[in-house]
């Protein structure tokens, strides 16, 4: 099986909070936001054996506890992600996925194989046109509920200063407020500061440069 690959780190404490994870990214996506965190991902093919990847994961069991599967979108190759999420639980490794929850359908499939996961809303400003917006918006309402099916889940989003739509989509989650995580951007992005943060999204968890995870209670 050939597997289109971005890269292995690890470890990681930040990509699954609380677990020194190794993070396995995999190309494409088509969501194509205009401020995707990973551009370099989102295009470009870079296939390698299967096996390539599971050894990686392998050399690097001593100092992780877990692997996260990020991208690009991860369940656009759900047959990849089912392979290696099923053999990292045959090693005794935790799984977490990332993903923007545009595949439903596919998210539905290893949901149930999975310890966590983290639905990265995209606000309507990240889209070239309406349409796409409206679509991704129906996929992501039938993909929030389908992690209601697990304990650990994080529903975020980054809050920048021109998704100023970010507000309405947290308005309307009142029953994951406990599972809302509005991260910082990047320094490259035009993100709000941690105190526009703090006072814009009262009541949920909060990711900063300066101060990490916290509770915004």
């Amino acid at each position: 099986m050939q597997t289109n690959f971005g890269q292995y780190i690890f470890p990681s404490t930040i990509d699954w909070y609380g677990i020194s994870a190794g993070v396995v990214f995999l190309r494409g996506c088509p969501v194509n936001c205009s401020d995707c965190q990973n551009p370099q991902l989102i295009r470009g093919d870079h296939f390698v054996s299967i096996d390539a990847i599971k050894n990686l994961i392998h050399d690097s069991k001593m100092i992780i506890s877990g692997v996260v599967f990020s991208g690009g979108e991860p369940c656009m190759q759900i047959d990849s992600l089912i392979y290696l999420n099923d053999y990292c639980r045959k090693e005794g490794l935790k799984t977490y996925i990332h993903t923007s929850g545009i595949y439903p359908e596919y998210l539905k499939k290893i949901i149930n194989k999975v310890d966590g996961v983290r639905l990265d809303y995209k606000p309507y400003e990240q889209f070239a046109d309406n349409i796409l917006a409206y679509n991704y918006a129906m996929k992501f309402i039938k993909s929030r509920d389908v992690v209601h099916e697990i304990k650990d889940y994080w529903i975020s989003s980054v809050a920048l200063r021109r998704n100023e739509s970010l507000r309405g989509i947290y308005n309307t989650l009142n029953e994951d407020m406990n599972h809302i995580l509005i991260v910082q951007g990047n320094e490259r992005q035009e993100s709000k500061t941690p105190s526009e943060m703090k006072e814009e999204f009262p009541g949920v968890w909060i990711y900063t440069r300066e101060d990490g995870l916290r509770w915004n209670g």
